[in-house]
């Protein structure tokens, strides 16, 4: 199921994962992997402001690691035939700062849902996606979510692979 909520509902609601879905100039679907403390915005809002090389959140950290399995979403994306990749970094506009905001609200609130950033390309051709292939989409997602939450996390995974590889390097050093 899919709605507009605020970070409080998700929480009182008990949702698994909260998947912001931003746009971004670009040919292809982007899941982000880190969200930053800082905007920098390259036009005025629509309030005329124009925050410019600013901290999102004085107290805040540096940054957050997206809490969504997005190698394994940008991988199934692709598989389903849609142009996909994960990004290091959202930038530093609307959608970080949302990004950002969602992450840091996880962390202080202790709450153990997902969270994460995805970035749909903003070019006529894309505006232009039918309702079959919008929902391939969302259901591509959801599936990955609801599998990825059975199953270890890809971060675990990843970092397993590195300790594993570090290892063997180590090892044909010492014995080199």
């Amino acid at each position: 199921r899919l709605e507009v909520l605020s970070f409080r509902r998700a929480a009182r609601q008990s949702w698994d994962a909260v998947v912001c879905v931003g746009s971004r100039e670009s040919a292809t679907v982007v899941v982000e992997r880190v969200a930053l403390n800082e905007t920098d915005a390259s036009v005025k809002d629509s309030l005329d402001r124009r925050p410019r090389n600013k901290k999102i959140d004085t107290n805040g950290e540096t940054g957050y690691w997206s809490r969504l399995p997005y190698l394994e979403i940008s991988a199934r994306l692709n598989e389903e035939g849609m142009s996909c990749f994960p990004s290091h970094s959202a930038g530093c506009g609307v959608p970080n700062y949302l990004f950002y905001r969602l992450m840091r609200w996880i962390e202080q609130t202790g709450s153990k849902m997902m969270g994460g950033l995805v970035q749909v390309p903003n070019d006529e051709e894309s505006l232009r996606v039918d309702r079959k292939t919008s929902a391939r989409f969302t259901q591509t997602i959801l599936d990955t979510l609801t599998r990825s939450s059975k199953e270890n996390d890809s971060l675990i995974i990843c970092l397993d692979r590195l300790r594993a590889r570090r290892q063997i390097v180590e090892s044909s050093l010492r014995d080199g």
